[in-house]
């Protein structure tokens, strides 16, 4: 096979090792192992997509100042990087593609029990990976574009058994900025009585709310019915695009396999994602 996508040096000399027969790795436990062998499923090795990307410099959305009666208008500040939104979107999007890669030249149908980590290695840099057990149907019927999913083994059979498979790995990250007006000043003032931060509540139930919404938006994009959200994270950081200007974003990532039905039945109309947390 030839490489669709460019895949680092170590990557090509991984995949080697598993042409020649060398012992294959794998994330799953035996119990997953076995369940999907009884739907005829064989693990094929371990699958890796990595990228870092620069974050130097990057610009954010511009601020929300929030009136007396509620309204909020923006504040921009002149961008002179690359848009952090774009910066994370590609890292994302790079480590998928050479996951995927990786899964087709060793031959399988795709990934599964994927964990996906993004980390700061130093300042500027940013690392996006994801590593899972690739995996083979015993069937006849092979696919180009191997299926990527987050879910265990168990669940993956599980699914699999009730007539669907995940389609694709939707990692979906927003950003909501606020500007640290006097109101979030004085409420958040070390000599202020314990109240509701109001500015930082819509912040993040914006930064929530905008999350599920472009989550569910991808999942039309791709054409499922559906998604499986494994995980839902948020995360609270300030800048200043200016001196003596503060802002705080919020910064929501939810991850989730979209599902496809492989037989005649489909979603409830009403359903539109599934999340495995509480």
């Amino acid at each position: 096979m030839t490489n669709e996508i460019p895949l680092p040096e170590a990557a090509i000399k991984r995949i080697q090792r598993m042409h020649v027969g060398a012992s294959n790795t794998s994330m799953l436990s035996v119990a997953a192992s076995y369940s999907l062998a009884d739907i005829g499923f064989d693990t094929v090795g371990e699958a890796m997509g990595c990228a870092v990307m620069n974050t130097s410099g990057v610009y954010f959305p511009p601020c929300k100042i929030y009136g007396r009666g509620g309204g909020a208008f923006q504040l921009s500040m002149s961008p002179w990087g690359s848009s952090y939104q774009e910066v994370i979107d590609t890292g994302w999007a790079n480590t998928k593609a050479r996951i995927r890669e990786e899964a087709r030249l060793i031959g399988a149908d795709g990934v599964v029990g994927i964990s996906i980590t993004r980390r700061e290695l130093e300042p500027g840099a940013q690392e996006f990976m994801m590593v899972g057990t690739a995996i083979r149907s015993r069937g006849k019927t092979r696919s180009n574009r191997p299926f990527l999913t987050s879910l265990k083994g168990n669940d993956f059979a599980k699914l699999i058994a009730s007539g669907w498979i995940t389609s694709e790995l939707l990692v979906d990250t927003i950003l909501e900025v606020a500007h640290n007006d006097y109101s979030a000043v004085m409420q958040n003032s070390l000599f202020a009585t314990n109240t509701e931060i109001d500015t930082f509540t819509r912040m993040v139930n914006n930064a929530r709310n905008r999350g599920r919404d472009r989550h569910i938006e991808d999942v039309a994009r791709v054409g499922a019915s559906g998604s499986i959200i494994s995980h839902s994270s948020m995360r609270i950081f300030h800048h200043e695009p200016a001196e003596g200007h503060v802002d705080f974003i919020a910064e929501t990532t939810v991850i989730g396999s979209a599902l496809t039905s492989f037989e005649t039945k489909t979603l409830p109309t009403s359903l539109r994602y599934i999340s495995l947390k509480g």
